[in-house]
């Protein structure tokens, strides 16, 4: 990509909001784990940051059972409680950030100028932040998904509650078969599982896709829609070097979030060296 088009593309970037993912990683793994393949990791639900993700579940039961299954129903609770947690570690979760809907936010909407996400997973802005083109990306994330297990995608609801209504268990499933009973619960409530957040996190305007698959990690390629990679606004100047290497080498821009005064402002950056 020569230089001019590097800023082309930052350029479409600004002009066209709503049109792009947005994922935030620091800039060693970035260029160690990401850009040499362009794959992204999906990691277990478990390992996720939110309390409730990463906290064990502790399910409520209802219904009724035999006098002479009363002593054996403790220990059937116990079990039924250790295998839907070992569900979590099950569904493995890729998060992206989305444009905020309202215009009237100008660049402080921007999915590149989120100084939360830059603190949080770009560490302190020193980082990266990588763009696709969002038809593209869920297209092709999807089929990956598809192919390897049971999938979803979409944005996150933000709402508040306890989750136990999810995974409100009965004592006849507890009596039986505990796979059977994890099935139940992943098929009808995946999306108010994985997919839903409280409300303190709405800020993130977080896009997911989840996958319910035995291996500990998932990987999707994502070189079909990356567009883009932008420095951070407290990354340092040797870091462009090094990105700018892998924007030639992939044909994709390179850009830099500059934030003076508290304005963020999307720079495109040339390919040519310096």
């Amino acid at each position: 990509m020569s230089a001019d088009a590097s800023q082309t593309a930052i350029h479409k970037i600004r002009q066209t909001p709503g049109e792009w993912l947005y994922h935030y990683t620091t800039l060693e793994t970035a260029l160690v784990y990401i850009l040499p393949q362009l794959r992204l990791r999906l990691s277990p639900f478990s390992q996720m940051r939110d309390p409730r993700e990463y906290k064990q579940w502790f399910p409520g039961a209802v219904g009724f059972f035999s006098d002479d299954q009363e002593g054996e129903l403790v220990s059937r609770i116990d079990k039924a409680s250790v295998r839907l947690n070992l569900l979590r570690n099950e569904f493995k979760l890729l998060s992206f950030t989305t444009d905020s809907p309202d215009p009237d936010k100008g660049e402080y909407g921007r999915g590149f100028s989120r100084s939360r996400l830059w603190e949080s997973y770009a560490s302190n802005g020193t980082g990266m932040c990588l763009v696709l083109r969002k038809n593209t990306a869920v297209e092709a994330i999807t089929r990956q998904l598809g192919a390897a297990g049971t999938s979803a995608h979409g944005p996150v609801v933000y709402a508040n509650g306890p989750t136990h209504a999810e995974i409100m268990l009965h004592f006849e499933e507890i009596f039986g078969d505990l796979d059977v009973l994890a099935e139940r619960i992943a098929t009808r409530h995946l999306e108010k599982l994985f997919l839903t957040k409280n409300t303190e996190w709405e800020t993130e305007r977080e896009y997911r896709f989840v996958v319910r698959t035995p291996n500990a990690y998932e990987y999707v390629d994502v070189s079909e829609s990356v567009v883009a990679m932008i420095r951070g606004p407290a990354s340092a100047r040797e870091a462009e070097h090094a990105l700018r290497y892998f924007a030639a080498e992939l044909g994709i821009g390179l850009g830099f979030v500059q934030w003076n005064d508290n304005e963020p402002m999307l720079l495109g950056r040339p390919l040519a060296r310096s």
